[in-house]
């Protein structure tokens, strides 16, 4: 069985360009790149990442709080 220890490597290789600037962020903050044709093009992409995803980032909060207030009151819909 593969897994953490055991001496195994895991790879993925993923297009982000078609994702969500939510996923994509989360993956850009949790994954490493292991290598890119063109430096520039990967952190101007991880730039443009960030920023969609900070406009964003309130909503998110937002929607958050209301779905664990509407959790914690049973009234979930």
């Amino acid at each position: 069985m593969d897994g953490p220890g055991d001496g195994s490597t895991r790879v993925a290789v993923a297009a982000l360009n078609r994702l969500g600037s939510a996923i994509r962020h989360a993956i850009l903050r949790d994954a490493r790149l292991l290598w890119a044709r063109i430096p520039e093009t990967a952190a101007d992409f991880a730039a443009r990442t960030l920023k969609e995803y900070l406009a964003l980032k309130p909503y998110l909060d937002r929607y958050d709080r209301d779905l664990f207030r509407q959790a914690a009151t049973g009234s979930l819909r």
